[in-house]
């Protein structure tokens, strides 16, 4: 039986004290990759934005001497249009809560701050994996935009370096980042240590394409081909022959064993780059959500407070997006 001296037990003891508590929340969710720190951001003041992409380029003819020369009409668009979708949260501000909250925390800013980070974390997501054709209310992600003629198919093996040099060339004129999970690129840190084994001569080659940096910040970054690798927590598993090279979108699935790689150029819509559509009043990021606070709610004894924006993400060009899909974890091939 343990000493407790004066009293009965334990818990008459613990009855008299009282535990610290830290002010705010610990952090437990650390995530990479994010797009909305990086991507430029084209604001609208409409609920859409237009534009005509190339289709035909016109073409010259050789003639003769004396050949009658004829008068073409032959050249046409494709028209796209893309939409803004909003995203919202709100949540209520119970005021018995708020006004008999340890005075360590703030209440309401203690709410707030997760709830940007949760509401960015869906925006995340849904840059890569939305889907306007099976969810209308959301905006298409940058799987849907990738065109077949702007795809590579990893056949559900390892990476292979050779299609990754091609997925390089699909991206005109040059890729800004290579998106992927970490998974792969750690694959191919590896290789770029140890080289390559080539299967049919069995002999190590080494990765002169892949080479390290140091951002902003003066951590190592990894480039392929001088282009730097982006380590995404938000590519996640997919699910094979899915998206462009199958017959549904593109579906994230964190029991599967596929991954894919995105190539991206980021820059104004009217040059042809990957931008983020935003409504006139959504700024951009680290205030990306506009934030509207309410004082009282009807038939509630609390107040409210709600996150929104309108957004959506946008290619001016199809070639300024690029996919390697169904590539496994697995050790790097040439």
């Amino acid at each position: 039986m343990p000493i407790v001296a004066h009293w009965t037990t334990l818990t008459e003891i613990e009855k008299l004290t009282e535990s610290e508590l830290l002010a705010g929340v610990i952090q437990e969710t650390y995530e990479e990759g994010q797009l909305l720190k990086v991507i430029p951001a084209t604001g609208i003041s409409g609920k859409s934005l237009k534009w005509n992409r190339e289709k035909t380029l016109p073409g010259g003819d050789f003639y003769d001497i004396g050949d009658s020369l004829d008068w073409k009409s032959d050249v046409d668009y494709d028209s796209v249009e893309f939409t803004l979708k909003r995203i919202i949260r709100q949540d209520q501000i119970d005021e018995f809560v708020a006004k008999t909250y340890n005075n360590l925390n703030d209440y309401k800013a203690v709410l707030l701050k997760g709830l940007v980070r949760g509401v960015a974390r869906t925006a995340e997501t849904k840059l890569l994996y939305g889907d306007a054709s099976g969810k209308p209310k959301e905006f298409d992600g940058l799987h849907q935009l990738v065109t077949a003629g702007q795809a590579i198919d990893g056949g559900q093996t390892a990476l292979s370096l050779k299609d990754l040099r091609d997925l390089v060339d699909l991206v005109r004129p040059r890729p800004d980042i290579l998106l992927m999970n970490k998974a792969l690129a750690n694959r191919i840190d590896f290789a770029a240590q140890f080289g390559v084994t080539s299967a049919d001569v069995n002999t190590i080659h080494q990765t002169g394409m892949t080479s390290f940096g140091q951002n902003e910040f003066g951590s190592r970054v990894t480039l392929f081909d001088g282009i730097p690798i982006v380590r995404s927590d938000y590519m996640t598993k997919e699910e094979e022959n899915t998206g462009v090279i199958g017959t549904a979108p593109r579906v994230s699935d964190t029991t599967k064993a596929q991954y894919s790689i995105l190539a991206l150029r980021f820059g104004a819509i009217d040059e042809g780059g990957v931008s983020l559509l935003v409504g006139a009043d959504t700024a951009t990021t680290p205030d990306f959500f506009k934030i509207r606070e309410f004082e009282a709610l009807e038939d509630y004894d609390a107040g409210g407070i709600r996150l929104r924006a309108y957004m959506a993400i946008a290619n001016g060009s199809t070639k300024s997006v690029a996919g390697l899909y169904d590539v496994t974890d697995a050790a790097v091939t040439m």
